[in-house]
């Protein structure tokens, strides 16, 4: 649930009093399971990056310059979106007044910016002209989001919880895990926000549509790419069929002198199909080989399958053998069976 902050009233602490009493409210709907808030979502059109120094730059190493998405959240988002905790914690409603400041990061925060095993770990934060000193400390490491799209490349994130000066400005999102389906607790939730803030607009969306919105366009290519593919199997299969089959056809006396010099029936069927097969297989050898030269070109159309797949790459193997084996068989077969004489006569 996306809640701007229409006529900026709601601005720091009134805006966190606001959340946690939204927050409240939405956990006592029936069928919500977990509820929490956060400054963006995965997906969304809202961004915020942060660059600091490194926590970390190992021993001996000039200090860098880190940069992430930073996600402002309240106890529960964790929950609420499902990240997976790979060690450590989710932030408890303790955090949020602790003087430690507690950050949950990605594995590839963890892997750019911090040490191994990082949960534990403390780095002090100089005071500035308008922040005091403070120290903060790596409590959870979760598994990577990526927030621009499954076709993105993954980036550093961290999570804190709204201490003073991370609060909520502008809008603020409400994501809610549920056990029932997620359309019939709009009303009820819309009707929340309209009762603690009348003037914010309010969009309500679920992250399987978001996540179906994010692919779409590129759905819609590998449709027409499938689409086109599946044709040229199609034709590629026709074609090799007939190429197969006339070449058999045109071998009809030659079939036939081998079987007037005794060669028996099964000798020359099984010499057609392994020639056939060779040919075959040396043109698949070739396919096989420029398909995968070309593969780089689709490689920003791929997630969660490498250019090299080895299950595509079997797929038209196994669709043509069968026919090269069929075409070269049912006119091989055809061919053994005619009389020596009549084979010779056809010239």
């Amino acid at each position: 649930m996306f809640v701007p902050d229409g006529d900026g009233a709601e601005r720091g602490e009134p805006m966190r009093i606001l959340v946690d009493t939204l927050l409240d409210r939405a956990r006592a709907l029936p069928g919500v399971v977990a509820a929490g808030a956060a400054n963006m979502m995965p997906l969304d059109r809202a961004t915020q990056i942060a660059g600091f120094p490194a926590p970390w730059t190992g021993p001996g190493a000039a200090p860098v310059s880190a940069r992430s998405f930073q996600y402002v959240v309240t106890p529960g988002y964790a929950e609420a979106l499902g990240l997976r905790v790979k060690t450590g914690r989710v932030f408890r409603n303790s955090d949020v007044t602790s003087d430690i400041r507690p950050w949950i990061v990605s594995e590839e925060f963890a892997r750019l910016y911090l040490p191994p095993n990082p949960v534990g770990y403390r780095w002090t934060v100089p005071a500035t002209a308008t922040t005091p000193q403070r120290t903060n400390e790596i409590v959870g490491v979760v598994a990577n989001v990526r927030k621009g799209g499954n076709d993105a490349a993954v980036q550093p994130e961290h999570y804190q919880v709204p201490h003073a000066p991370m609060r909520f400005f502008g809008h603020v999102e409400i994501a809610l895990r549920t056990a029932s389906e997620p359309a019939s607790l709009a009303p009820a939730m819309r009707a929340a926000v309209r009762a603690l803030a009348p003037s914010a607009a309010i969009e309500t969306v679920t992250l399987s549509q978001r996540v179906a919105e994010s692919v779409d366009q590129r759905r819609f290519a590998l449709s027409v790419l499938a689409t086109f593919a599946l044709l040229a199997m199609a034709l590629a299969s026709i074609g090799l069929y007939g190429v197969l089959s006339y070449a058999v056809s045109q071998r009809r006396r030659e079939l036939g002198v081998r079987a007037a010099l005794g060669a028996a029936r099964g000798d020359l069927v099984a010499l057609v199909v392994r020639e056939g097969l060779i040919v075959t297989a040396l043109g698949l050898a070739l396919g096989l080989a420029g398909a995968a030269a070309l593969t780089r070109v689709m490689q920003g159309l791929l997630f969660g399958v490498t250019p090299l797949d080895a299950v595509s790459f079997a797929a038209a193997p196994a669709m043509l053998v069968p026919v090269a084996i069929v075409a070269c068989l049912l006119p091989a077969y055809r061919a053994a069976r005619i009389d020596p004489a009549e084979a010779l006569r056809t010239e």
